[in-house]
């Protein structure tokens, strides 16, 4: 299953094949592609583990051949990343991006409610585009620079259905978001390469 959200909260909640229905063209975020190691700000979150009835239903909701050995995100999610509280100013958005090398940051209320990502193309452009009556950076906060609307998945959408999702907007990570709109992982390509070559396909894909 896979949501779009924006910083209202969630706007759509559906399977893959509607999610092209409702988002033809690459609307999505620039891509976020996380670091493993030295994170300035981690976010650690207990694993979302679903019960087999949740897993079975969902093979069910996506018409799974019953005998598929299917993979899940929340299997090859990471745990730890960076992430933004909405309230942390733009000036810490843009120093913590520099230094990790990251290309967007989650962005979550207090409560971990994912509420967006954050850029640094977005947030130069909304401060050209502003440039007569340009915010003060150092106060500002990143809920006010967000890229707009975050493609995420569920724990327990399939690994193959969520590599698909990032060939096709183009996506270096996928948030990974609960039942309740907290953000408990993401998944980057990295991750997915990583699976590939430490399983055999045919247990990833079929």
């Amino acid at each position: 299953m896979f949501s779009i959200y924006d910083y209202d909260g969630r706007v759509f909640r559906n399977t893959l094949e509607e999610l092209y229905k409702v988002n033809p063209v690459d609307r999505s975020p620039a891509s976020l592609e996380p670091k493993n190691h030295g994170l300035s700000h981690a976010s650690h979150i207990q694993s979302h583990i679903p019960n087999k009835s949740s897993i079975d239903a969902y093979k069910n909701l996506i018409h799974a051949n019953p005998k598929d050995e299917l993979r899940h995100a929340y299997e090859i999610m990471q745990e730890e990343f960076e992430v933004l509280k909405e309230g942390q100013t733009v000036y810490e958005g843009l120093s913590l991006l520099s230094k990790s090398g990251n290309k967007v940051i989650p962005v979550t209320t207090e409560n971990n409610r994912i509420v967006g990502l954050f850029d640094p193309t977005s947030a130069i452009k909304n401060l050209i585009d502003n440039d007569d009556n340009a915010p003060n950076i150092r106060i500002t906060p990143v809920r006010d620079f967000l890229s707009g609307e975050v493609i995420t998945a569920e724990p327990v959408t399939s690994i193959r259905r969520i590599a698909e999702v990032m060939n096709h907007y183009n996506l270096v990570l996928v948030p990974v978001v609960d039942a309740y709109d907290a953000l408990v992982g993401v998944i980057s390509s990295r991750d997915i390469a990583r699976a590939i070559a430490n399983d055999p396909p045919i247990s990833l894909w079929t």
